[in-house]
C-alpha cells in the first residue's frame, strides 16, 4: 500500500487516473474489433446487402427506381431511367423510403431465411397517402411479423381500406 502512494506521487497520476486510463485503452480496443467486425461482415454480405435493399426499394416505390448501388465505403447511389442519383437528390418522401429499404434490407441479408419481426416505429410520418399505401401494401404483402408504432390513424384506415388483416392494440 505505502509503495503504491509512493508511486503515485512519483509518476504523478492517482489510482483513479489510471483505473480510468485502463477503461478507456479497454473501451478504444473494443470498438477497434466492433468496427473491424461490421466492416468485415458489410465487405462479405455487400452483395446479398445490395440485391436485397434494391428489391425492397424497388417494391416500395412502385418500381420508380430501376436500382441500387451500395459502394465500397456504403455509400448509396440510387438508379431511375438510367441517371445515378445520390439520396440527397431524392425527394424527402423518397429518401425516408430509401432509409426503410437500408434498414429492411441490412437486416433481411444478415437473417438470411428466417422471418424477422420488424419494428416500426413513427416511421411513415414524412410519407404522403400514394407513398404510405405503397409502402403498407408491400409490408403486408411479407413473411415479416410487422409492429407498428403510431400516433395517427390513417395507417390503420389505409390498411383497412387495402382489406389487410391486422391487429390493433390502442393505448
Amino acid at each position: 500500500y505505502n509503495l503504491g502512494e509512493e508511486m503515485e506521487e512519483v509518476s504523478g497520476t492517482t489510482r483513479d487516473e489510471r483505473a480510468i486510463e485502463t477503461e478507456l485503452k479497454s473501451i478504444r480496443l473494443a470498438y477497434e474489433v466492433l468496427e473491424r467486425t461490421a466492416r468485415d461482415s458489410y465487405q462479405s454480405n455487400r452483395d446479398s446487402i445490395q440485391a436485397a435493399v434494391s428489391e425492397i426499394f424497388s417494391g416500395i416505390t412502385g418500381g420508380r427506381y430501376d436500382d441500387l448501388m451500395v459502394t465500397e465505403n456504403g455509400q448509396v447511389t440510387v438508379c431511375k431511367e438510367g441517371r445515378r442519383l445520390e439520396p440527397w437528390q431524392l425527394s424527402r418522401g423518397a429518401m425516408e423510403q430509401l432509409y426503410l429499404a437500408l434498414r429492411l434490407g441490412v437486416g433481411r441479408s444478415l437473417m438470411k431465411e428466417e422471418a424477422m419481426p420488424v419494428l416500426l416505429d413513427e416511421t411513415f410520418c414524412a410519407y404522403d397517402e400514394r407513398r404510405l399505401a405503397r409502402t403498407l401494401r408491400w409490408l403486408a404483402g411479407q413473411q415479416d411479423q410487422v409492429i407498428l408504432f403510431t400516433c395517427q390513424k390513417r395507417e390503420m384506415e389505409l390498411l383497412e381500406q387495402m382489406g389487410v388483416g391486422y391487429s390493433c392494440i390502442l393505448l
